[in-house]
This record gives structure tokens, sequence and C-alpha cells, in this order.
């Protein structure tokens, strides 16, 4: 459900076709949305919809799996220089 506002904002941008896909932590908690807009007007088809809710899991995925590898390696940076504080 969009606002009077989105719809103007959307509408400003060419947009007259959505669809939110929400990603819930523990089918609950509402951790992330993609959304996606058509120039046209549409109903999204269940399967365009599977389709959306495939690539915002695996997006989410890629980001969450990019996050904890930066936090590796900044790990592994704290690490190496309190080991190197150690040797000296």
């Amino acid at each position: 459900r969009l606002t009077d506002l989105d719809r103007r904002s959307f509408a400003g941008l060419g947009a007259v076709g959505f669809a939110a896909v929400p990603i819930r932590r523990g089918g609950e908690e509402l951790i992330w949305a993609a959304g996606f807009v058509s120039t046209q007007p549409r109903r999204w088809t269940a399967g365009e919809m599977n389709l959306l809710a495939e690539l915002t899991e695996r997006t989410w995925a890629a980001i969450e799996r990019a996050r904890a590898e930066g936090a590796l390696r900044e790990s592994e940076a704290r690490f190496q220089m309190l080991a190197s504080t150690l040797e000296d």
C-alpha cells in the first residue's frame, strides 16, 4: 500500500507499476524490502512475483555475505596488528 505522496513521487519518475518484496527475519520482523517499478500500469503475475522474490532473496544473501566478509577482514587486520605488537 502506497501513500498519496509515494504515488506522486513514483508518477514523477514515470513509474506507474510497483511491486515490493519484503525480507523478514523469522517470518515476522521486516529487515529489508526491494521495490520494483514499471513504466506501464500492470498486475504482476504470480510467476513474476516469484522471480522478484528469488531476486530479492539472492540480493539480500549477497549483501549479508559482503558484510560478513568485511567484518572478517577487519577482525583479521586487528588480530595481525595485535600479533605484530606482541612480537615486538
